[in-house]
């Protein structure tokens, strides 16, 4: 019996050194891939080639030129928190009341059901594209994905929340 749970015992620590083990070797690389990705629907969101060494964030926040704006937000879906990067321009004619225009809105990451929220991971998705040219009054007219209707609401919920960051009425350009 001392024999057995000896035996146990060296398994669960050869297993639990080999784990943190390779925790350690991942970790790098898997912060590399995420910024990486990151970085990547940044580009795709703003249609430029924006570089790594200019970036600004104020709070959630990040001001460029011609009026475009990269927010950060993170809202509550089905399977935990969803973390949202939103292209917001700036309506110049409308500033005054702080109204901005989703130029596109992209999931940096989520812990939603694979197979039924795959398309918020798809930035060419059909439902994420309709966002792009929404004003924020119009945010919560748009109609959930059937099958996925709590994932979709929490992105326009997290959507229109980030549209009313206090930090996009400042017209500061980080270029």
């Amino acid at each position: 019996m001392v024999k057995a749970i000896g035996s146990l015992l060296g398994i669960a620590l050869a297993c639990a050194l080999l784990l943190g083990l390779t925790h350690r070797a991942t970790t790098e690389h898997i912060k590399h891939n995420q910024n990486a990705h990151f970085w990547q629907q940044v580009n795709e969101l703003t249609a430029l080639d924006v570089p790594i060494d200019k970036v600004e964030w104020d709070e959630n926040v990040w001001h460029l030129c011609n009026g475009l704006v990269l927010v950060r937000g993170e809202t509550r879906g089905y399977g935990g928190p969803i973390h949202l990067l939103a292209a917001l321009q700036l309506d110049t004619a409308r500033e005054k009341d702080g109204q901005t225009t989703v130029r596109g809105v992209s999931v940096t990451r989520h812990q939603e059901t694979p197979g039924i929220a795959d398309f918020i991971s798809q930035s060419q998705h059909p439902w994420l594209q309709h966002l792009a040219g929404l004003d924020p009054a119009r945010i919560g007219g748009v109609e959930a994905v059937t099958g996925a209707t709590i994932t979709s609401q929490a992105i326009l919920r997290g959507l229109d929340a980030m549209t009313a960051y206090p930090e996009l009425a400042s017209s500061r350009c980080k270029g």
